[in-house]
């Protein structure tokens, strides 16, 4: 309702008076005030009490995290250490140790053992080895890599340079048949053994060395095979410290670790070893060494790249840092998005050379700096916990503390992307907001409603109007009186009662659509047809198919054609009562030609089911002859397969199950003779033991073709009606 604008001039030609507020103006401006100053007084109260809760809440998270990481990577060095230590207890590895230790001994001081030829070839190799990922090692020629005694260039030769398979398959070369020597048959009796124990662990290469520093075996077979440890070419590397410095001064029995460096057999990627003593009683001959690639790591940090699955979100990530301020696995990052990285790198002004090196390692670990505060301060032995940022200069929720582990010194970080870490905090503030507004808008509401009181008689006819717009038919307009409002309401009664009439009529008429379609087809079809599926049709499916002739009421002497008619009415209907008794699907029926199938939409063809309804129609015909006093008989044609069963022409409506199963059925009612029940082999293959089975002999078709089927003559069931029946 317009609001009246009041204008009036002063005696004195002064302007026009401005109009008061109206009650309804100024209920809605007082109550949606007020609303607005409840709801940021409650709003910034939650928000304050929430900000808390949830940032102690991803705190404790990331923490638990963090501190599950530490105890997994804890337990999988334990394993690590506990494995090379079992090892190396090993029976087996005992014997294969003796066998190489002493083949290789053989082997040493004999020049003849390879040709010019060969020790050409064996330099030549070195000259062609690439190793992939260098680059951040000190390379020395490759004569320096040569194994200086006559044993390793002629093992090198043979296991190595020679080997038929590729660098990363070498260790399939089982033995070598030109290597005639006591080396060759101690590789042929152990190696296959050996190399079994690496199946399912991820290690890298598996090394027995000799008391001398000799590696007499490696299953991998790479350039570090049948070098002096001590002082051959990898005597600074992490190998040779761990045999030939750290593993004399272990306890016995007890394995010792490396912290990872690049190592020059493995291409120049992070590795790390496990080394323990391999004794034969109280004498100690050699060791037995593990190569731990840095992937075994990244499958505990990374939790098998499952971080969402583990509460990390989109950024979150867990990485571990050494003593040194590196990476020792890889970043989260790096893995899922390395072009990301190399711009983070850059946005955070780290030299290009450092991106350059990743790219080319294919690694952060090594290489990528974490020199931050909460690594600083975990390596101080003071857990961290807070916000600052991270080894990329990104801001992030950060839980960080010490890792140590034999000689390791490692700090295990878990953080997450400060953004992410707030998404709770900023999904509050976006409910807030909205109830604010919803809040508002019920405020508001109210007071539309109690500045529009003076216009009540209205609203019952806005609300049946709704109401009829909305569908409800059942809602009349009370008697408004003899007013302008009282005529709409009426009227508008009028309409919703012609409307309701319309209703009515039409699911009438829909009712009568429906119980005409459940007469031809059955209720499945009904309802996919109704919901507007014109093209139903079944997809392929299994069951019993069966065709069935009755005869008797037409047959009949001195039946009038309408009894005649009444009777064979009442003999399909039987039929149908017996088929949906026994969950069997009517298809199509005339006066005496009917077909049933069972097994629709079942796990099987349903055979003994279309047996017994056989049967049993053979017992409502005898009591139909019982009470009619008129003969009836029949035959029936059962097959069993793959059908489809649906619509055969959309316009008709025309119901039926079509395949070879039906055709077969009808065939073999077709040469069935009066009482007898024809069973394809499809389906006698299926039924019980309960049915019994003859040869139908002498069965021909039309065109004069021998056909094969079986006549069910029986039930061995308790019901003699059944029975007697068949």
């Amino acid at each position: 309702m317009a609001e009246p604008t009041v204008t009036s001039a002063a005696a004195d030609g002064a302007g026009p008076v401005r109009p008061r507020p109206s009650l309804r103006r100024v209920l809605i401006v007082a109550l949606i005030g007020a609303s607005l100053l409840s709801v940021l007084a409650l709003g910034l109260f939650n928000y304050v009490v929430a900000r808390s809760l949830l940032t102690d809440a991803v705190e404790a998270q990331l923490d638990n995290h963090q501190g599950g990481q530490v105890r997994a990577i804890q337990a999988g060095l334990t394993r690590l250490t506990d494995l090379a230590s079992t090892v190396a207890r090993d029976q087996g590895t005992v014997q294969a140790l003796e066998a190489f230790s002493g083949a290789y001994r053989d082997l040493q001081g004999r020049s003849d053992l390879l040709a010019p030829a060969e020790l050409a070839a064996l330099q030549e190799f070195y000259e062609q080895t690439d190793v992939e990922g260098a680059a951040a090692i000190d390379l020395p020629p490759g004569e320096q890599l040569l194994p200086r005694d006559d044993a390793g260039r002629y093992l090198q030769y043979h296991y190595v340079a020679t080997n038929p398979f590729p660098e990363d398959r070498r260790d399939e070369l089982t033995s070598v048949p030109a290597d005639t020597t006591a080396y060759g048959d101690a590789h042929a009796e152990a190696h296959e053994r050996i190399a079994e124990l690496l199946v399912g662990f991820g290690f890298g290469d598996l090394m027995l060395i000799d008391d001398r520093g000799n590696v007499v075996y490696s299953t991998d077979k790479r350039i570090d095979f049948a070098t002096d440890v001590a002082a051959g070419p990898y005597r600074d590397s992490g190998l040779a410290d761990a045999v030939a410095q750290r593993l004399p001064r272990a306890a016995v029995n007890e394995a010792v670790l490396v912290d990872f460096e690049p190592y020059l057999p493995a291409g120049g990627r992070p590795v790390m070893f496990a080394a323990a003593t391999v004794s034969d009683g109280a004498d100690v001959i050699g060791a037995v060494v593990l190569e731990i690639p840095v992937e075994l790591l990244n499958v505990v940090t990374t939790s098998q790249r499952g971080w969402e699955r583990t509460g990390l979100g989109e950024t979150g990530e867990t990485y571990v840092v050494g003593s040194d301020r590196l990476l020792r696995s890889d970043s989260r990052l790096w893995l899922e998005n390395p072009e990301g990285y190399l711009d983070a790198l850059d946005a955070a002004g780290y030299p290009p050379e450092l991106g350059a090196s990743i790219a080319a390692a294919d690694t952060t670990v090594l290489l990528q700096p974490a020199s931050t505060e909460p690594v600083n301060e975990a390596f101080d032995s003071q857990r961290f916990v807070g916000r600052n940022a991270n080894y990329l200069d990104q801001r992030t929720l950060t839980v960080a503390g010490p890792l140590a582990f034999g000689d390791l010194e490692w700090v295990v970080v878990a953080d997450l992307g400060a953004a992410e870490a707030n998404a709770a905090l900023a999904s509050l503030q976006r409910g807030l907001l909205v109830l604010a507004l919803i809040l508002v808008a019920a405020v508001a509401g109210v007071g539309v409603l109690l500045a529009d009181r003076i216009a009540r008689p209205v609203q019952p006819v806005v609300t049946a109007a709704a109401a009829v717009a909305g569908g409800d038919l059942d809602t009349p307009v009370t008697d408004l009186g003899r007013t302008e409002i009282g005529d709409i309401g009426r009227r508008l009664n009028t309409l919703t009662d012609d409307l309701r009439a319309q209703r009515d009529a039409k699911a009438a008429e829909q009712s009568e659509i429906t119980e005409l379609l459940l007469s031809v087809l059955p209720a499945r079809l009904v309802d996919r047809l109704q919901a507007g599926d014109v093209e139903v049709a079944d997809l392929t499916d299994t069951a019993t198919v069966v065709a069935m002739t009755v005869h008797g009421p037409f047959d009949s002497v001195g039946l009038s054609p309408d009894t005649a008619l009444e009777f064979s009415a009442r003999l399909s209907r039987a039929l149908e009562d017996t088929a949906e008794r026994l969950g069997v699907e009517r298809v199509r029926s005339a006066s005496d030609h009917h077909v049933f199938a069972a097994g629709l939409g079942a796990a099987d063809v349903a055979a003994d089911d279309a047996a017994s309804f056989v049967a049993e129609v053979g017992v409502a015909l005898s009591e139909f002859e019982h009470e009619t006093g008129v003969a009836v008989g029949y035959h029936a044609g059962l097959c069993a397969g793959e059908v489809v069963a649906g619509l055969l022409h959309r316009e008709t409506f025309t119901y039926g199950v079509f395949g070879e199963p039906t055709r077969t059925a009808l065939a073999l009612d077709a040469v069935a003779a009066d009482g007898q029940i024809l069973v394809h082999e499809s389906v006698a293959a299926r039924l019980g033991p309960q049915w019994v089975l003859e040869p139908a002999d002498g069965l021909v078709d039309l065109r004069g073709d021998a056909v094969e089927a079986l006549l069910l003559t029986g039930s061995r069931t308790p019901d003699p009606q059944a029975a007697a029946s068949v």
